[in-house]
C-alpha cells in the first residue's frame, strides 16, 4: 500500500501558508515560484501580488480504509457495474445505495456522487479499455457514462470549490491530446475522484495526483494513487522541487480559489495552469479543461495569452459544448487547451481552434496532436549533444531557492 511520506525537508524549511493571501490586483502574467507577480494589467494599471505562507498544507489521510462508508459504496458500485453491463443507475437507485453504504441517504448526496465516480473508475480499471482505437474508446466511454445518475444535487462546498468532475469521454479526449504513452510521468494537480488520472494510468503513464478535498483524497487512495493535498493554485511553490513531468492533464476550478477569496474570477483558474506549466519538463505537454472565458478571442485574457505565447508553444484552444457535462452537474461551455513547453508560439494562426464542439468533433480537431511523440521529444532534448542530462536539472531544481520556476526559465528549445 502506498502512503504519503510527509513534506520534503526543503519545503518544511521554506514554505508557509495562510488561508487569506493579500491580493491587490489580479495578475495577467504567469507567477514566479516565489509567490509574487508584478507587471501591467490589461487596464494599464500596475499590480503586485504577495502570498503570506504560515503553515504547510499536508494530507490528513495517508492510506485508504476499505471499511469507510465512501470506500464500501465505491467498491459496491464498481461490482454492480461489472456484474450487469446493461444496468443503469438513476438518483433513486443511488439513494438506496447511499442508505446501504452510509446508513442513510439524506445529507450524503455529494458523497454518494463522488463514491459512484470512484467506483466507475475502479470498474474501468478492472475491465480495461482498448486505447489503440480512440474513436471506439470514446464511444465505449460515452455508453458507459450514460449508465451513471445525473448529478442534480449540489451543496455549497461543491459550488464554492467548483467540484465538477470531468466526464469520462472528455477525460479521454484530454489524455489523448496529451499523447500519453507507456513510461511517461504524468501529473493531475486537481485530481478530484480520479477521472483523468485513471485514464492516464490506463494509457501506461506513471501518474501523480494532488487533491485538497479529504473525501476525494480517500477515494484516490482507494484507487491505488498516492495523492498529495496541496493547493494547486500554488503547486509549484509547494511540490517537491525535483518533481518534473512529461505531461500534465488537468481540470482545475474555472474561477474559484478554494474558499480563500470570496467571489469568482477566471484569473484564479488561470493560476492553476501557470503553476502546472512550471512543472513540465522541456518539450512536455499540458492539456487542461478551463472556463470559456479563457478562449483566445476573449478580450479579458489577451494579455494573459500573449505572455503564455511568448514563453510556450500554444497548440490548441477549442471550445467544447457544455452539454457534455450534463451528467456531472453543469452545462457551462468550456475550453480544452494544449500547451507545449517548447515556446514561443510563432503564430496564433497555427493554434487549433473551434467553438461549441461535441466530443467527436473535438477528437477530430485534436487527433493529429495525439500522434506526436511527446515522450520521444523530451528524451531527445536530454540526449542531444551538449545538452544537460535530466539528473543535472533535477539536482539544480532541488537546490534552487525558487524551485522549478527558476529551473525552467531557460530550458526551452527557443533558448538554446
Amino acid at each position: 500500500m502506498q502512503t504519503w511520506g510527509g513534506p520534503p525537508r526543503q519545503i518544511k524549511e521554506i514554505v508557509r501558508r495562510t488561508e487569506n493571501p493579500r491580493i491587490s490586483e489580479l495578475p495577467s502574467e504567469p507567477l514566479g515560484s516565489n509567490g509574487h507577480a508584478s507587471g501591467r494589467t490589461g487596464t494599464g494599471r500596475s499590480f503586485q501580488m504577495q502570498f503570506d505562507f504560515e503553515r504547510l498544507v499536508v494530507p490528513k489521510v495517508t492510506s485508504h480504509d476499505d471499511t469507510r462508508p465512501e470506500s464500501r459504496f465505491a467498491l459496491r458500485f464498481a461490482a454492480l457495474l461489472e456484474a450487469d453491463p446493461a444496468a443503469k443507475f438513476d438518483n433513486p437507485a443511488l439513494s438506496r445505495l447511499a442508505q446501504e453504504g452510509f446508513g442513510k441517504s439524506a445529507g450524503f448526496g455529494r458523497a454518494a456522487y463522488d463514491a459512484a465516480e470512484a467506483g466507475f473508475n475502479i470498474y474501468l480499471s478492472r475491465i480495461g479499455l482498448d486505447l489503440a482505437d480512440k474513436r471506439s474508446a470514446i464511444e465505449k466511454l460515452l455508453a458507459e457514462q450514460a449508465r451513471l445518475p445525473t448529478q442534480t444535487r449540489r451543496n455549497q462546498e461543491q459550488i464554492e470549490f467548483q467540484q465538477f468532475s470531468t466526464p469520462p469521454a472528455q477525460a479521454l479526449l484530454v489524455v489523448t491530446a496529451a499523447a500519453i504513452r507507456e513510461g511517461m510521468k504524468v501529473l493531475e494537480p486537481s485530481a478530484g475522484t480520479g477521472n483523468l488520472a485513471v485514464l492516464a494510468r490506463l494509457a501506461g503513464a506513471d501518474v501523480d495526483t494532488n487533491e485538497i478535498n479529504e473525501r476525494r483524497v480517500r477515494l484516490l487512495l482507494l484507487q491505488g494513487f498516492a495523492p498529495t493535498a496541496f493547493d494547486a493554485e500554488r503547486l509549484d511553490n509547494l511540490l517537491w522541487p525535483e518533481r518534473l513531468y512529461d505531461a500534465v492533464v488537468m481540470n482545475p476550478p474555472f474561477s474559484a480559489t478554494g474558499g480563500r477569496v470570496k467571489g469568482h474570477n477566471t484569473h484564479f483558474g488561470a493560476r492553476h495552469v501557470e503553476q502546472a506549466l512550471l512543472r513540465l519538463k522541456p518539450s512536455g505537454r499540458l492539456v487542461a479543461i478551463v472556463g470559456g472565458g479563457m478562449a483566445l478571442d476573449r478580450p479579458g485574457f489577451r494579455d494573459w495569452w500573449a505572455a503564455i505565447e511568448g514563453r510556450y508553444r500554444v497548440r490548441a484552444n477549442i471550445g467544447m459544448d457544455g452539454n457534455g457535462y450534463a451528467k456531472f452537474g453543469t452545462t457551462f461551455d468550456n475550453q480544452i487547451i494544449v500547451i507545449d513547453h517548447e515556446g514561443p508560439t510563432e503564430s496564433e494562426a497555427d493554434i487549433i481552434t473551434g467553438r461549441g464542439l461535441s466530443i467527436h468533433a473535438g477528437y477530430e480537431l485534436l487527433s493529429n496532436l495525439s500522434k506526436e511523440d511527446v515522450y520521444g521529444q523530451i528524451r531527445g532534448y536530454y540526449q542531444k549533444p551538449g545538452g544537460r542530462c535530466l539528473s543535472q536539472d533535477l539536482q539544480r531544481g532541488a537546490v534552487a531557492s525558487g524551485g522549478p520556476s527558476h529551473l525552467l526559465d531557460g530550458l526551452g528549445p527557443a533558448n538554446q
